[in-house]
């Protein structure tokens, strides 16, 4: 009598794979499907009905796990946004197993990946790590802050476009003369969407501009970069930083030159990262949520795995204008 085991060597797909089309949940690769269906007909595997009536009501058990792969979680975004997610993850019963992958390092997450599907991983959530392709066919792939364009791949991105336009808006009640925009990089899709939606706004409304590149969200490189704003530019009246952290930066920096903020010099950070409670000045920002985004991905991705209704490819977050002390 022929097994799982059989067919899922046959098929060339792990047994969870096999069992996920038994129990016809949605997200397997109709390929897939199809290479499944043919090795079950060949071998004249005949499922155990019970054990699948099982797998299809009981999806709260410990045994089922979800994969968090991040650069690091020394940020304040990823290291909320990991825990809002294993925390939703968990109340429902599912177990988050963490792994930690340097950008662009396909190696190294490549065998993440196979060491994750060792332990038959349910699902996968990942940042986005600029890859050509990601391992899709078997389970679930989740991206966030992606522009990965895969018809297989979930992903869950902020709106940055919007978020780009939002900060210039805010600028704009007191007409700019010269308005500096710091320019992330622009291998990663959202310092990239983020800055197209700048641009378009400042051309758009005839805003004179200059552009900034700055390398590293740390410290001592929003530290580096704000002498290196008031080294190399002159006469601004506003700057759209690229993060929180380097919009204090430029506050504390001019408040030491008594440059006055905002009546001389408006500033916007971005991610809404840092609490007002730990400042004397409220920094106007863009809040991108990282709790919010946690808690979407983890509904998302558990729903995806349970197969309990279909869900959209792609979804976009809306970010919001958050007015603080720092622009009229």
């Amino acid at each position: 009598m022929s097994t799982m085991s059989d067919v899922a060597r046959l098929a060339n797909v792990s047994e969870t794979t096999v069992s996920r089309v038994i129990n016809n949940k949605i997200y397997v690769k109709e390929e897939t499907r199809k290479k499944i269906n043919e090795a079950i007909e060949k071998l004249n595997y005949v499922p155990n009905q019970m054990a699948s009536s099982l797998a299809r009501t009981s999806f709260t058990g410990p045994s089922i796990f979800v994969g968090i792969i991040v650069p690091d979680i020394l940020s304040s975004f990823y290291s909320t946004l990991v825990t809002q997610i294993s925390n939703s993850l968990r109340k429902k019963g599912f177990q988050s197993i963490l792994a930690f992958c340097d950008l662009n390092d396909w190696q190294t997450y490549t065998t993440i990946i196979s060491e994750m599907k060792k332990i038959n991983i349910a699902g996968i959530i990942s940042a986005d790590y600029n890859f050509q392709e990601y391992p899709s066919d078997e389970i679930p792939v989740m991206l966030f802050n992606s522009g990965k364009q895969d018809d297989n791949i979930y992903s869950i991105n902020f709106d940055e476009y919007t978020g780009g336009v939002k900060s210039v808006q805010a600028i704009e009640t007191k007409k700019p003369q010269k308005v500096i925009v710091q320019r992330g990089l622009q291998s990663k899709f959202v310092n990239q969407t983020r800055f197209n939606g700048i641009i378009s706004k400042l051309s758009e409304d005839d805003i004179h501009f200059q552009i900034q590149d700055v390398v590293g969200t740390g410290v001592e490189d929003a530290v580096n970069s704000t002498e290196k704003l008031f080294k190399n530019y002159t006469n601004f009246d506003a700057v759209l930083s690229i993060n929180d952290l380097n919009a204090l930066k430029i506050i504390e920096l001019a408040r030491e030159k008594n440059i006055s903020v905002p009546g001389e010099l408006q500033v916007v950070g971005y991610g809404n990262s840092i609490s007002s409670d730990m400042l004397d000045v409220k920094i106007s920002t863009i809040s991108t949520d990282p709790l919010r985004m946690g808690k979407l991905i983890a509904g998302k991705i558990m729903k995806v795995i349970i197969g309990s209704e279909r869900q959209e490819m792609k979804e976009k977050i809306n970010v919001d204008f958050i007015k603080g002390d720092t622009t009229e």
